[in-house]
């Protein structure tokens, strides 16, 4: 049974006679679908949501919780003026801050979201004149009630807010602690295909962005497959450690994709609203999306989502998706998913053998000939600690710069290994919890 949280603060006007209760959606720490998920919720009678990764900053934008501490000082008139600014996309997504096609919806790609804005501000104001406190929830639900408002909206039953938290991060700790009684969609999809698939969309995204450069050229970068490692093995310790867990229902990308009237109307259950033909259109302001601009345009459910997927044409080499198999195997099989490779045991020594990803960051930014990059990576089977002290005194006879490369590198693979074994002995102790399937 859902715990409706009874709007006593705020003035609702119009919406006097409502509750208002909340939704987050979460992924699994790859790319898994969240977005896609919500574009679906989108169109329900009852929901609000600002489209895609907008309240969480997006690509260019400003996360709530930091739009929140910024502007907890100011008049009720202000901070809505400031939030007409900060998250300009709701107003006219002309000016997309999320890079997700929010400027090209509709059946011709050619529609953008437009709100006016006066008529949000004076909204955003009436909701406040009875000294309503300047809360975190409060500007939260009113910001979402006054966007609604100001599109003209009609809104017969309970108001649903569904909010993209997103990224499993300790971001979250703000939004549960002002809505403890939210429910969580966790979106989870096959743990190689998805952290796979995160893999290239970053690298498409640093192209898109910067055509005359790899990703992996950049010093700031070689952080990313330990920062990678981390999301794929405490992706769920986090949603556990901030959420209220017989609230929470993992939706399988794949369910939605293969058997998508079914998965939704399982989903209606849980969130105790009623089936709408709407759920089954991927839409952002009632539009229909076509989904991030590191893919080719697309609307809707793919037939082909459960294509094979073959190691060998990933990002990854044998070696390591036996590792994380072998690392996250009970959370593989408790969402249906099944392995790719045969299980061995976890040893310390597999564990700090040098990934594939950890070669190609070395690589790409001193160069496929670099003997000393060569040499940096196959000495690892010397031992860690060797390696370390190998490293610096190669780093004695090397260039500054390279110098410089070589630390920072080894130094995120000795955090990765150091992230494994801490998960491994973690699990030990206390299992990551596993979330019910929709």
């Amino acid at each position: 049974m859902i715990n409706m949280e009874k709007v006593t603060s705020i003035n609702l006007g119009k919406y006097s006679d409502k509750t208002i209760s909340h939704v987050s959606i979460v992924y699994d720490g790859g790319r898994s679908g969240s977005v896609f998920l919500q574009s679906l919720l989108d169109g329900h009678s009852q929901i609000i949501t600002f489209p895609s990764t907008l309240l969480i900053g997006g690509l260019t934008g400003i996360h709530f919780d930091n739009f929140f501490h910024k502007n907890i000082d100011s008049s009720p008139k202000q901070i809505a003026i400031n939030f007409t600014k900060d998250y300009k996309t709701a107003f006219d997504s002309n000016y997309d801050s999320t890079a997700t096609r929010l400027n090209k919806l509709g059946n011709k790609q050619n529609e953008r979201i437009e709100v006016n804005e006066n008529l949000f501000i004076d909204s955003f104001i009436e909701y406040f004149k009875d000294e309503v406190e300047k809360s975190y929830s409060n500007i939260f639900n009113i910001a979402h009630l006054a966007w609604a408002y100001a599109q003209g909206r009609s809104l017969e039953k309970d108001i649903k807010i569904v909010h993209a938290l997103h990224t499993p991060e300790d971001k979250m700790k703000m939004y549960c602690k002002n809505f403890p009684n939210s429910q969580h969609l966790v979106c989870v999809r096959d743990p190689i295909v998805s952290h796979n698939s995160r893999f290239i969309h970053h690298i498409k995204r640093h192209k898109l962005n910067n055509e005359n450069s790899d990703f992996f050229q950049s010093i700031e970068n070689l952080n990313y497959p330990f920062n990678m490692t981390k999301d794929l093995l405490f992706a769920f310790k986090t949603i556990e450690r901030y959420t209220n867990f017989p609230n929470v229902r993992a939706v399988r990308n794949e369910d939605l994709h293969c058997n998508p009237e079914r998965t939704i109307r399982n989903l209606c259950k849980f969130l105790k609203i009623e089936f709408e033909p709407k759920l089954l259109e991927s839409t952002f302001f009632g539009l229909k999306h076509w989904g991030d601009d590191t893919i080719e345009p697309r609307n809707g459910f793919s037939k082909n989502f459960n294509a094979e997927f073959k190691i060998s044409s990933s990002s990854f080499n044998m070696n390591d998706v036996s590792l994380i198999e072998d690392l996250i195997e009970s959370r593989i099989f408790h969402f249906g998913y099944r392995r790719l490779t045969l299980k061995k045991s976890v040893s310390k020594k597999r564990i700090n053998r040098i990934t594939e990803w950890e070669k190609i960051s070395l690589i790409s930014i001193l160069g496929p000939k670099s003997f000393i990059a060569n040499l940096a990576i196959n000495s690892r089977f010397l031992g860690s600690i060797f390696h370390r002290v190998f490293i610096l005194l190669m780093c004695i006879g090397a260039k500054r710069t390279t110098a410089k490369i070589l630390i920072i590198w080894v130094k995120y693979v000795n955090l990765r290994t150091k992230l494994m074994k801490s998960y491994v002995t973690e699990n030990l102790n206390k299992p990551e919890l596993k979330f019910e399937l929709i």
